[in-house]
């Protein structure tokens, strides 16, 4: 099976030692509608689709893919959550999110990682999550050379 950019983006999230995550991958309409369900009591890495890649061949003929994942890391939260709580869940997120990009940087077909980005916001869908969002550039290697 073909190593993608998302079956390591989901390998890495599943394997996360900081917290334990589900993941959901699609578009913004439906991660709303699975935060809104009642097996969303984990936190959530939600994977936005479509996702956003350009690719170069080299003059050796390597192919260097360039991927644009914007990944929403959510906790679900009641509407009235304390501060200090929203608060700690960012800071547990952050902690998760360095761990996610330490991982990656070291997989084998990747090549670098840069502009990573993001923010963070409360009260995010109709589930009142607070989240971090982060966008990054993943290069990759492919090994596939062009004949």
């Amino acid at each position: 099976m073909a190593t993608t950019v998302l079956s390591i983006i989901n390998n890495i999230i599943d394997n996360l030692d900081t917290e334990e995550w589900s993941r959901f991958t699609g578009e913004t309409g439906a991660q709303n509608l699975f935060a809104d369900g009642e097996e969303t009591i984990l936190p959530t890495v939600f994977i936005d689709i479509p996702l956003p890649f350009t690719v170069e061949v080299m003059q050796s003929g390597a192919i260097i893919e360039k991927y644009t994942p914007t990944m929403i890391f959510a906790h679900p939260e009641e509407l009235d959550e304390e501060e200090d709580t929203k608060l700690e869940n960012i800071t547990s997120m952050m902690v998760s999110i360095r761990e996610f990009i330490t991982t990656l940087t070291n997989h084998s077909t990747v090549i670098s990682i840069s502009n990573i980005g993001g923010f963070q916001t409360y009260n995010l869908y109709d589930r009142n999550m607070t989240a971090v969002i982060v966008q990054l550039d993943i290069e990759m290697n492919t090994g596939a050379p062009v004949c």
